[in-house]
């Protein structure tokens, strides 16, 4: 007999992608200042 899910699984799992979605996203538009920049005041930040 297969061992039925823990109750909360299906919610846990999709907070768990939802959350790194939201995550990785937030990086990248992070990432698209710097990368506009880069020959800019990023440039000179030394």
């Amino acid at each position: 007999m297969p061992e039925q899910p823990m109750p909360g699984t299906g919610p846990q799992i999709a907070a768990l992608l939802a959350f790194s979605a939201v995550s990785h996203a937030v990086s990248f538009l992070g990432s698209l200042a710097i990368i506009a920049n880069a020959h800019g005041w990023y440039a000179t930040a030394n």
